[in-house]
């Protein structure tokens, strides 16, 4: 009699243990699944940053063959510039112009005629873009023959670019800034503006290609992590 109600009060538990193998096979298998989604939207998003790959190279490869390449030894690296652009480049007057050194980075160097400056800001309908401030140092800042230069680099540079790129068919003033004060200021002429816009452009395709293709290898990365788990 004891052994039949001991026998009855097991039951339970030997049910209970089958259970739970089920429930951490279900587990395991949706685990699996998971993983599984994971890599296809892992892939699907690979496709479609190769397929913006091929655009942006595309654009790249349009713009290549207007631009030259300057190795000036006097200069740390060489840089792009626009071919029509590269005899006039350092400026000899008040102006703008655009170039993109070797590392791929912007650059902005404008020139003041009879005065000072370290710090520039572009203009237009009451919007405005401003650089970062550059002291004089005979470096990035310096005069000669009565003209002020300063190169301009870096996120709020590309800021600038991007401000007349996107305002090229606007009437866009350029001020040249000391201290807080205007020292100077010019409307940038026509031809400038597309200058600026068409190296602004052939710059932020090169930058985002780079990011494009870290993302790429980012997401193979990944999917390689994923399916050592599967294993």
């Amino acid at each position: 009699m004891k052994k039949i109600i001991i026998s009855l009060l097991l039951l339970p538990l030997v049910a209970s243990c089958g259970g739970n193998k089920s429930e951490k096979s279900d587990s395991g298998s949706t685990y699996k699944e998971s993983l599984q989604d994971s890599i296809k939207t892992a892939q699907a998003e690979i496709d479609s940053c190769n397929l913006k790959i091929q655009e942006v190279t595309s654009t790249i490869d349009s713009q290549i063959n207007n631009f030259a390449i300057v190795e000036n030894p006097r200069e740390v690296e060489g840089y792009y510039i626009l071919k029509n652009w590269k005899s006039r480049y350092p400026l000899q007057s008040t102006g703008l112009i655009a170039r993109v050194n070797k590392s791929e980075q912007l650059e902005l160097s404008a020139a003041l005629k009879g005065g000072t400056f370290e710090q520039i800001e572009v203009i237009s309908d009451g919007n405005s873009a401003l650089s970062s401030i550059v002291p004089h140092d005979q470096a990035l800042n310096y005069r000669r023959d009565g003209i002020t230069t300063v190169t301009f680099f870096g996120d709020q540079c590309n800021e600038v670019c991007k401000f007349i790129a996107d305002n090229e068919l606007n009437n866009i003033t350029l001020c040249f800034l000391e201290k807080g004060k205007k020292k100077g200021s010019w409307q940038i002429p026509e031809e400038f503006k597309k200058m600026i816009s068409a190296t602004w452009i052939f710059a932020s395709a090169n930058s985002e290609l780079h990011s494009l293709e870290l993302k790429n290898r980012m997401l193979h990365q990944k999917i390689d992590i994923i399916r050592k788990h599967l294993e």
